[in-house]
């Protein structure tokens, strides 16, 4: 991270997840915002990943779709507090 800082991080995060690669922009998304909690694209990478993965899911696992839906409401209300 202190490498290449936060917003190459998010912009590599965001072709990953354009790619098709939601677990991984997810992992970088986490990466930068384990540097700074309220970074607003590191947020936004990390909320628009967790709805590609519920997307992908199809809603047939309860639990896997509950634990999505749940982070997505906690992103969405960090995204309005910043």
């Amino acid at each position: 991270m202190e490498l290449a800082g936060a917003e190459a991080v998010v912009q590599r995060g965001q072709a990953r997840l354009a790619a098709g690669d939601p677990e991984t922009a997810l992992l970088l998304a986490e990466a930068a915002l384990a540097h700074d909690q309220s970074h607003r694209p590191a947020l936004q990478l990390s909320l628009d990943a967790h709805r590609a993965l519920l997307a992908r899911s199809g809603a047939i696992n309860f639990w896997e779709s509950g634990r999505l839906k749940d982070q997505i409401k906690k992103l969405e209300d960090r995204l309005l507090r910043c």
